[in-house]
């Protein structure tokens, strides 16, 4: 270091400063936009997204028309969703039908929304009523969508006298 020296401006610092930036963004400049693009692209957002409006219109319009199985159903922790193998579930307007080779069972089915204003999920309440058998009985109930897509439809009832959690999923066949 040499000490006698004459000191560097302020302004020759500020352009030496401004040169080495400029340099520095050159070289990464393109690194930092492809990791920032794979970064928002990346991300798997679904149907959950702040975004999605949820409506029971919305609702009715992905599970009408198309053939349904059950792929989870939980009772109190116990999973009995192989009682269901091998049915199918078909949704009309307000008719659900669950079918097997063996037996047929209907119920009226409806999607009804609290707060249609707020467009929130969890407004929105899926309403199954079988009379029989048994096996469909237990689902008579409204239950809360906890998530919805156009193949998947994951729902959640709480008893209200006993506490025990049950979860109903949809799934397309």
């Amino acid at each position: 270091i040499n000490f006698l020296q004459k000191p560097q401006s302020h302004l020759s610092i500020f352009f030496n400063f401004k040169i080495l930036v400029m340099k520095l963004l050159k070289k990464f400049t393109p690194a930092v936009f492809a990791l920032l693009f794979a970064t928002l692209y990346a991300c798997d957002c679904g149907d959950e997204s702040p975004t999605t409006v949820y409506s029971s219109s919305k609702i009715n319009t992905i599970v009408t028309g198309t053939v349904w199985k059950v792929s989870q159903y939980s009772d109190a922790n116990a999973d009995k969703t192989s009682n269901y193998n091998g049915y199918t579930f078909s949704f009309t307007n307000t008719v659900l039908t669950a079918s097997n080779s063996n037996q047929t069972a209907t119920a009226n089915w409806s999607v009804t929304d609290s707060n249609p204003t707020a467009d929130l999920i969890s407004d929105l309440n899926f309403t199954l009523d079988f009379s029989a058998p048994e096996l469909f009985s237990v689902w008579s109930a409204d239950w809360q969508i906890l998530q919805k897509s156009s193949t998947q439809i994951k729902l959640k009832n709480e008893n209200s006298s006993t506490g025990a959690i049950r979860y109903l999923t949809f799934a397309k066949n």
